[in-house]
């Protein structure tokens, strides 16, 4: 009798989640978004039939049988169970594969990177093409942050993407430094042009950003990450313009993935962050040094003075030029290793 009793409590509560358990359309983005620490990703869900554009929310719950892979779109048919007494948002529903619909490679992921602008509106840019301030304009794409960041020709600009889909690109607010360079004439071309963006495309393996009409304002070719390149050994050629014949010339090492800078500056060995490194910007933050006094240490207080009011930087061939918030470049070095 307590056998019967026990079988139909298990009958009765199997029918419940039964009747309780639904099918439903999620649709899956092509990558993870940071929900609650930085390292605490989850994935972005839309459900419904029909796919919307950018109407994205955050989904922390598993779907049991879903092999995610980065850089797909997924239309999928799961069964969404209630679960009875959760102590969590994300697990009062238990979600279960039923069926992968759609896959399909999201071509916004093509826009992550580093760019360098070939063309604006239409013309081919005729300049020494050398990386870094100074240099051919260009752009950095962050989609996981909807963040943009890059140079004019003069000025360092950063600032978000307030609209993405696959097709469209619109930016948010704007940061820019305020330098006015001896030849201003890429920047009143490109700024205007950054400003009217409202759609992408792809021709072959370059980027194409054009107005809301289709007309076209950017080519941009794909760039290698620049800052990689500053990866080495560098010795002091010159300061503020002026050519150093010292043996004993300051030397600095650039470790770029860890951050860090070490040298020396002509007298004392030196160490630190480096605080901002991006294919433009360069900035480093306190150095720690030993605290010899040699014979003459106007070269060392000078170099000490000028590296730390460094911004920017540009690189051509194997030369570094280290440039100050006004433009100027205040250290060049050569590499050695």
């Amino acid at each position: 009798m307590l056998k019967i009793k026990l079988l139909s409590i298990v009958l009765i509560l199997f029918i419940n989640c039964q009747s309780n358990t639904k099918e439903t359309i999620l649709w899956v983005n092509s990558n993870k978004v940071s929900c609650g620490t930085e390292n605490d990703k989850c994935l972005q869900i839309q459900k419904g039939e029909n796919f919307q554009n950018g109407e994205w929310e955050n989904f922390k719950s598993k779907i049991t049988g879903f092999d995610y892979q980065e850089g797909f779109i997924y239309k999928l048919r799961v069964k969404e169970t209630p679960v009875e007494n959760s102590s969590s948002e994300a697990s009062k529903k238990k979600y279960t594969l039923v069926e992968t619909i759609l896959k399909k490679e999201d071509q916004k992921l093509k826009l992550n990177g580093n760019w360098e602008a070939f063309k604006i509106n239409g013309s081919i840019i005729k300049q020494r093409r050398i990386v870094g301030a100074g240099g051919i304009p260009q752009l950095h794409i962050d989609i996981e942050q909807m963040k943009i960041r890059g140079n004019d020709n003069c000025n360092n600009f950063r600032g978000t993407i307030k609209k993405l889909n696959e097709t469209e690109i619109e930016w948010g607010p704007m940061a820019t430094t305020l330098k006015m360079c001896a030849d201003m004439s890429i920047p009143k071309r490109f700024n205007p042009a950054m400003e009217a963006v409202k759609k992408y495309k792809f021709k072959g393996d370059n980027l194409i950003l054009t107005d809301e009409n289709g007309n076209e304002l950017f080519e941009f070719i794909r760039l290698a990450d620049t800052k990689m390149r500053l990866n080495d050994l560098w010795a002091l050629e010159a300061i503020e313009g002026k050519s150093i014949l010292d043996t004993k010339a300051p030397t600095i090492e650039i470790q770029s993935k860890k951050m860090r800078l070490m040298g020396n500056d002509g007298c004392n060995n030196f160490s630190g962050e480096i605080t901002t490194l991006t294919n433009t910007e360069f900035t480093v933050g306190r150095l720690r040094s030993t605290k010899k006094m040699c014979e003459d240490m106007t070269l060392s207080n000078r170099f000490n003075h000028l590296l730390n009011s460094v911004r920017s930087y540009r690189l051509s061939e194997l030369k570094l030029s280290l440039i100050d918030e006004l433009g100027n470049v205040v250290l060049v070095f050569k590499k050695i290793d």
